[in-house]
């Protein structure tokens, strides 16, 4: 996606006071593989945070709360992605590298990892938001 278009997209999503409902927004692409969409929902995540959260052009990773980590997630269910964050130490991290897929065929295979210290890395796997089920009542 261009640079513009990705900006553009960033803005429309992020600059509202609420997030709008899940789907809102549709990504759509012509014959690209899976690594190019990775990267960029991984662009409109990163401006995302740095719309609503940053500072001078920059992000300080201990300044996001958990509340707001699940505010952007409301905002990126809005084109249909959802995320998981996991928090894990370096050794821990070189054994999934170890048994790491080779073979990328979905968004869930690709990971975004973020070193935050000498021993702790941030994983975050992003994947199709699907809306929960609610089921009435039968009785």
């Amino acid at each position: 996606m261009p640079k513009n278009s990705l900006k553009n997209l960033v803005n429309s999503i992020f600059n509202r006071i609420n997030p709008l409902p899940p789907y809102s927004f549709e990504l759509t692409y012509d014959n690209i593989h899976i690594s190019e969409v990775f990267k960029d929902i991984t662009k409109i995540f990163i401006g995302g945070i740095n719309f609503k959260y940053g500072e001078n052009g920059g992000i300080d990773i201990r300044d996001l709360t958990d509340t707001k980590m699940n505010n952007i997630k409301e905002y990126m269910h809005s084109i249909g992605i959802t995320y998981t964050i996991n928090f894990i130490d370096f050794s821990k991290f070189k054994e999934l590298q170890k048994k790491k897929k080779f073979e990328k065929n979905y968004l869930s295979d690709y990971t975004f990892n973020i070193h935050v210290s000498q021993n702790t890395i941030i994983i975050i796997n992003f994947d199709y938001y699907i809306k929960p089920t609610l089921w009435n009542r039968i009785l």
